[in-house]
């Protein structure tokens, strides 16, 4: 059982993968939290009439080197606002 409400999915763009990962995430840590994606905040505020409103996706292509580090701005999003990093 997942209570995640937003699913991302990032495909690795110029390196030896291409193979996508998908992230299940809460809207409220991306784009509210105190550690908030201006990215994903503004996205999440968007017209309801896109493709990613309707399907709670959103796909993204990044850099090889940067869709190998996404997991640790996740990491960092979802961790308490006084934990060092």
């Amino acid at each position: 059982i997942s209570f995640s409400d937003w699913t991302i999915v990032v495909t690795p763009v110029g390196g030896k993968s291409t193979s996508s990962t998908e992230y299940h995430v809460h809207k409220n840590i991306i784009a509210v939290g105190p550690r908030r994606s201006k990215y994903f905040s503004a996205m999440l505020r968007s017209s309801s009439l896109l493709s990613e409103h309707l399907d709670s996706t959103s796909k993204i292509s990044l850099d090889a080197k940067a869709a190998a580090t996404f997991p640790l701005m996740l990491s960092y999003m979802y961790s308490p606002p006084n934990t060092p990093q």
